[in-house]
């Protein structure tokens, strides 16, 4: 298995119907001095908050976080602005979405409701409209100056363009076919909806969501490779490959895009000084490939072997290894059918 690094649940002001069991609702400062505490005696690697948190619960996470040296990533609440979570100390930033962009819009909380309202009720031809409004409704000048206070405070971001740039041409149809048969028929509603929408339309939101994350690379801002499964069909594993790819459509160099896994993963993580590099001393984990990524960021997927803190596991071992999960979700996805 790979080295994972848990923040266990979401720390929210709200619970949301959808969230099922995933928040740890903290309604102010008090709940969250009295609940992070046992949070890092659980053994967490970092904090993440979520969209609802008041600006004083907010900034009580991030103080005990300093204070004990626990890295707070998630998304940026409503209630704060992305200059002052920067300035704050959050870590990484998750998402390049509509939602990210509210320190550069007049009534950041009208456009944020209006685009949940299209994406999630509406259709993806309305919400790409939705969306060129946005953008064309920016303050430019006003986004560069929160860029730079996020790079100058060593903001990680992790832009997820797997979320918004997600149509069937970029999905592989071999990777999604072992998503959990939970999440089957939800993706390929998503993908309809999308692939609905008017084709030139959609190209020139993603050409201007790959503009901003460039804006924000060029600012200095360090970037990291997400996928947030399982929105939009992304398939754990397989989806990183996406993002790569993503990264390099939207004019990041496959090196930053590697780099963006690796290098700047483990440093997000203050983990640099032991993994994410090939160097002495440092975690074995390597992937060898039969093509250089440098050329050509799809190369990732030719993978020769895999190396995992030290042992080596070669093709066949890799080909089992899938075989027993794919089994798995097809015989879960005929138990689902002779249940309907």
């Amino acid at each position: 298995a790979p080295q994972i690094y848990a923040a266990g649940p979401l720390l929210d002001g709200q619970a949301l119907p959808w969230y099922g069991d995933l928040p740890l609702v903290l309604s102010s400062p008090e709940d969250a001095n009295r609940e992070l505490p046992k949070l890092r005696n659980a053994g967490i690697d970092f904090f993440k908050v979520y969209d609802g948190l008041s600006a004083d619960t907010y900034q009580a996470i991030l103080a005990y976080g300093r204070e004990h040296n626990v890295p707070v990533a998630g998304h940026v609440p409503k209630s704060v602005t992305y200059k002052t979570a920067a300035m704050s100390g959050q870590r990484t930033f998750e998402h390049l979405s509509p939602f990210s962009f509210g320190d550069c819009l007049t009534d950041p909380s009208d456009w944020f409701d209006r685009g949940i309202a299209t994406k999630y009720g509406g259709s993806y031809d309305v919400y790409y409209s939705h969306i060129e409004d946005l953008f064309a409704a920016l303050d430019r000048q006003t986004c560069h100056e929160v860029y730079e206070a996020m790079s100058a405070n060593g903001t990680y971001f992790a832009p997820t363009l797997v979320m918004e740039l997600n149509d069937r041409s970029r999905v592989p149809a071999a990777d999604i076919a072992i998503i959990s048969p939970d999440f089957r028929d939800w993706c390929d509603s998503v993908l309809d909806s999308i692939d609905d929408a008017d084709s030139e339309r959609r190209e020139r939101v993603y050409r201007q969501f790959s503009d901003t994350l460039l804006m924000m690379k060029d600012a200095g801002i360090r970037l990291l490779a997400g996928s947030a499964m399982p929105n939009n069909c992304i398939v754990p594993g397989f989806s990183l490959h996406w993002e790569l790819e993503r990264l390099v459509e939207a004019g990041v160099s496959p090196l930053e895009a590697l780099q963006a896994a690796t290098i700047n993963a483990a440093a997000a993580m203050d983990r640099d000084d032991e993994i994410g590099q090939l160097r002495p001393g440092f975690a074995a984990d390597i992937v060898l490939l039969n093509a250089n990524p440098l050329d050509q960021i799809s190369n990732t997927r030719t993978i020769n072997g895999i190396m995992l803190n030290g042992r080596w596991i070669d093709e066949p071992e890799r080909a089992e290894i899938f075989n027993t999960v794919k089994a798995r979700i097809d015989s879960m996805r005929v138990k689902e059918q002779s249940d309907q």
